[in-house]
């Protein structure tokens, strides 16, 4: 019934060359990174289909889980750029009942596909020195993300979160090392994502354009498999910037010469992605640096070819450079860079990170919210069902009580029958006696529907919600309290109450913000609302 075994938090990253696993471990002094796997998948993207691809990762996850003894925990999962839809907007500032509205109407517009096939959710970067509200709507389609939880469920493991990698990525630098008017570029196996990271907000976008483009390109040039050359490449990969780097390894030039316009198309992009992003925020913008990470990260002088084309400092990100010394496995030179998004991911699973959007189908939110309240909820039922108990013992004795004085005055009745003003005196008595009785069945009644209110609201109260006072005048409950987030969680709480069948009207009286997410040692918007609700009257 109750579990004591501490739990497990992991991150994992499914790219399209191989697996990521990263756990993270709760310490007393914070979050330790507590081990890496790194599992490569053998697949030609030439030739294999999705089917085989999915067969592939299949094996290899129960292969890592046994081999790490992994049956339970919490899981981060994340989403490919090229998968997602992605669209920054910017809305006026309104009032924060009104925003939602306004977004769910912009998705409409600007998703691609209809909105009940998606899976969407919105970041909201609120720019104080602006007259608008900067969001970033993320959606994807359902069957995206329920073929890749589809894989995971095979092996026994439930997903708690589903996460946009380039988002995981930006949580992670921002976590370990607050980055701030930087650029993180993540070349990937199929795709490149571009993030950039100003004082208040974030922007991404995904180029098609990765690391095995680069090992497309040296399996044609020297006539080899893009197996044999994906091995050349990360053997032997760099990009030649000096004459020694020519005869550094025997296929350098070779590699070098045939990998240069494939990156100089993707900087091209890259320069035009950068050049989009100033059209649209501020043409004076200026980036510190450009930080590198992914698979691609690793050709050499990789860096220095990016900065001499671009013209922003360029060096590749190590996250772990942070907490090297907390690892407690063996940090080998192939997971530096490749496990970036799944640190991310890691961390998203024990803590608050910058971004909170989570892409885990709604149906599965509610499950896992129901999970972890269910036993306050039974705790709550408990109480409930012994104060019951108690108020029905207590009754039932009181009533015996009074079954026991009835029967000693109908007794009286019997014996003083002829002496009528004593009996009319005894019919006054059993006539107060039985008044009584039913004044506290009555009681009874009152009592038991106010028990079972007070139930369902405890069982209807969202997590983020909490009730500071609770007035009733007749019929009529008004409820006092307070909301951290959205106007989202006071509106599925009063829907909750209408559908719930005890009350007759449910209504937002008022539900302002008090304190903003800004605000000093404040993560979320606070509101103060009061609802209004017509019970059903008593029967």
């Amino acid at each position: 019934m109750f579990e004591f075994a501490s739990k497990r938090y992991f991150g994992l990253d499914i790219s399209e060359s191989a697996i990521k696993l990263v756990e993270i471990k709760k310490t007393h002094t914070g979050f330790r990174l507590s081990n890496a796997r790194l599992m490569e998948l053998d697949i030609d993207p030439l030739l294999d289909d999705n089917e085989k691809r999915n067969s592939v990762i299949k094996e290899n996850l129960k292969q890592l889980f046994a081999e790490e003894g992994i049956n339970s925990g919490v899981v981060a999962l994340s989403i490919s750029g090229q998968s997602v839809f992605i669209r920054p907007l910017r809305i006026p500032k309104v009032a924060k009942t009104k925003i939602e509205q306004i977004i769910h109407y912009e998705a409409q517009l600007q998703v691609p596909f209809p909105i009940d096939e998606v899976i969407w959710n919105y970041e909201l970067f609120d720019i104080y020195d602006s007259p608008e509200v900067e969001v970033t709507v993320v959606a994807v389609k359902k069957d995206v993300v329920e073929e890749k939880l589809k894989i995971i469920s095979g092996i026994g493991l439930g997903v708690d979160f589903v996460e946009v990698d380039s988002f995981s990525l930006f949580n992670a630098a921002d976590f370990i090392d607050g980055i701030k008017n930087k650029i993180i570029l993540d070349i990937g196996a199929k795709i490149t994502n571009i993030i950039i990271v100003e004082e208040q907000k974030m922007w991404t976008r995904s180029i098609l354009v990765g690391g095995n483009d680069l090992t497309k390109a040296i399996s044609e040039s020297l006539k080899i498999s893009f197996k044999e050359a994906e091995e050349l490449k990360r053997k032997e990969g760099l990009i030649v910037m000096t004459e020694e780097d020519k005869v550094s390894t025997p296929h350098a030039a070779a590699i070098s010469d045939t990998i240069s316009p494939v990156l100089v198309e993707l900087l091209t992009d890259v320069s035009r992605s950068i050049g989009y992003y100033k059209s649209q925020f501020g043409e004076t913008k200026i980036f510190r640096e450009i930080l590198l990470t992914g698979g691609g990260s690793k050709l050499k002088n990789i860096a220095q070819f990016i900065s001499e084309n671009i013209d922003i400092p360029t060096k590749v990100l190590n996250l772990l450079e942070k907490i090297k010394g907390d690892i407690d496995f063996e940090l080998t030179g192939d997971l530096l860079g490749r496990i970036d998004v799944g640190v991310g991911l890691a961390l998203r699973t024990v803590t608050s990170l910058t971004t909170k959007i989570n892409l885990l189908p709604k149906e599965m939110l509610r499950a896992k919210e129901f999970e972890k309240r269910k036993w306050h909820i039974y705790g709550s039922l408990l109480i409930v069902i012994f104060i019951f108990m108690t108020l029905t013992g207590f009754v039932n004795w009181s009533n015996r009580k009074k079954g026991i004085a009835l029967s000693k005055a109908q007794t009286l009745l019997d014996s003083y029958m002829m002496r009528q003003k004593e009996i009319s005196q005894l019919e006054r008595e059993i006539d107060s006696l039985k008044a009584r009785l039913d004044f506290a069945n009555w009681v009874t009644k009152k009592r038991t529907k106010t028990i079972t209110v007070f139930a369902e609201l405890m069982r209807l109260l969202p997590e983020k919600l909490w009730l500071t006072n609770i007035e009733q005048d007749k019929d009529i409950l008004t409820l006092k309290g307070g909301a951290k987030g959205t106007f989202e969680s006071i509106r599925v709480f009063t829907d909750a109450l209408s559908r719930s069948g005890l009350f007759k009207a449910v209504r937002v009286e008022s539900a302002d913000v008090v304190r903003r997410k800004d605000d000093i040692d404040v993560t979320e918007d606070i509101r103060a609302f009061t609802i209004k609700i017509e019970m059903n009257p008593l029967k």
